[in-house]
């Protein structure tokens, strides 16, 4: 629970033990996570400490102080998918052992986990390069990967593949073994150049009986330890573009979120994803 201010509807005004008058402002107090009224901010606290105590008990008590509302979380980044689109897409990011920076919010470290899943179930094989794209970006369906430009696709093997790269100028790719053996069935490539691209597995699950068509399950993860709040955007820039809100990074609140808002192409162009990623206080 975060801390709450503190509302009153008196000034708060008193005469400490050596018979000077004092005014607390109310925006010098608040109630911290236990409930307790905390007067550590107002400058003159430290000074008049035993007075003060005293004089804030007593109000507290009668209820002339009380806890007000919880004020709403300030955001601590935006993030928006890069693959748009909402059939079958999920990119979800897990925060975890937040470390906020009161001096420097944007350099709050976090264990950030993203993670990105592209399904695409009873895919026919007839229809992988209209579905998947022959080229980056240019299926009806373009995701973490696309299909390299050949033969037409054969059956598959079910199995998972990692795609992998020896040359960095090149995308990372897999290619898929074709059942009966010989040339692969089909290969499968990173939508773009970049080394984030070998962190893309794809997964071959059940095969029709006829072998004309196949699930296929995309994936891509990637964890950060430690990292800053304003280097998270360059640490998952494969999968999500990761903007600051007014105001700047924030430490973020632990937890799951999954993005969400993306829509299919139809008259219009698909729409990415997005989720607002609260700040931890």
């Amino acid at each position: 629970m975060a801390e709450k201010p503190a509302l009153s509807w008196n000034p708060l005004s008193f005469i400490n033990s050596q018979g000077k008058y004092l005014v607390i402002p109310l925006s010098a107090l608040y109630f911290d996570d236990a409930g307790q009224l905390k007067a550590e901010r107002w400058p003159l606290y430290a000074a008049n400490q035993a007075d003060a105590d005293l004089f804030l008990a007593r109000l507290a008590h009668s209820g002339v102080l009380q806890a007000g509302p919880e004020p709403p979380a300030k955001p601590a980044f935006k993030a928006t998918a890069v693959t748009a689109g909402f059939s079958g897409v999920t990119v979800e990011i897990q925060l975890a052992n937040a470390t906020p920076d009161a001096d420097t919010p944007p350099d709050s470290a976090v264990d950030a986990t993203v993670k990105e899943t592209d399904a695409y179930a009873a895919l026919a094989l007839a229809d992988m390069a209209a579905v998947l794209g022959s080229a980056p970006g240019g299926g009806a369906r373009s995701g973490l990967v696309y299909l390299e430009a050949g033969d037409p696709p054969a059956t598959p093997v079910a199995g998972t593949y990692q795609l992998a790269s020896a040359d960095p100028a090149e995308p990372a790719r897999a290619e898929i073994p074709r059942q009966g053996g010989g040339d692969p069935a089909f290969v499968l490539v990173a939508r773009a150049v970049h080394q984030d691209g070998a962190l893309t597995e794809a997964k071959i699950g059940e095969v029709a009986a006829d072998g004309l068509s196949c699930d296929l399950t995309v994936t891509w993860s990637k964890t950060a330890a430690g990292a800053a709040v304003s280097d998270l955007a360059s640490a998952f820039a494969y999968v999500v573009l990761i903007e600051p809100p007014e105001g700047g990074y924030r430490a973020p609140a632990e937890g799951a979120i999954v993005l969400a808002g993306g829509s299919d192409a139809l008259s219009v162009a698909a729409r990415r994803a997005s989720a607002t990623v609260l700040a931890a206080q």
